[in-house]
């Protein structure tokens, strides 16, 4: 009787310890399926984390730009009033020099000179500049060559002539000198 009590025991161990390795294995297995979860959200964490800050990178980079278009068009705001004024002041400018000798318009040539004077100040004052180029190194930049000419007093690539004024505003070439180069 002691000897089945006995191998009951052991059958009732057995079967407890077979149980208890089954569950071990199942919550092994079932940690290792979390693990692997685990580390498909911190992979996808990462991916989002690399998403947001490239987005606020591209915000910030959205916001710069703004930034400066709202600057440039506060800078240059006059830019189109002022081209739109050039050819006026080209145009005072010629017949300011076809009167120059006359005395018979000298009042009126007293008189565009005081006008042409006051649009130079309004110039001056919108930081509008013009384009220094007869004597000057030809540069793309500032001159628009219309023509090459034989000239033995300049070096090759000099501005010999000026046909027409350029002009800039602030920093921003608004209108290139058209000048004559020497060959």
């Amino acid at each position: 009787m002691e000897n089945e009590i006995n191998a009951e025991v052991t059958q009732n161990d057995n079967n407890t310890k077979e149980q208890n390795n089954e569950e071990m294995a199942g919550i092994v297995g079932e940690l290792n399926n979390l693990k692997k979860e685990n580390e498909g959200l911190k992979k996808q964490l990462d991916e989002y984390e690399n998403m947001l800050k490239r987005a606020m990178a591209d915000y910030d980079n959205y916001k710069k730009r703004v930034e400066r278009e709202r600057e440039d068009i506060q800078r240059y705001s006059n830019e189109k009033l002022i081209i739109d004024l050039l050819p006026i002041i080209d145009n005072m400018e010629r017949a300011i020099e076809s009167f120059k000798d006359n005395e018979t318009f000298k009042d009126y040539y007293d008189g565009m000179r005081i006008v042409l004077n006051q649009l130079y100040k309004v110039l001056e004052k919108y930081d509008v500049k013009e384009i220094q180029a007869l004597g000057e190194e030809f540069n793309p930049y500032l001159h628009h060559a219309i023509a090459q000419v034989e000239d033995d007093e300049h070096k090759s690539n000099t501005v010999v002539e000026v046909l027409l004024k350029g002009y800039t505003l602030k920093d921003k070439v608004i209108r290139p000198s058209l000048v004559k180069v020497a060959k």
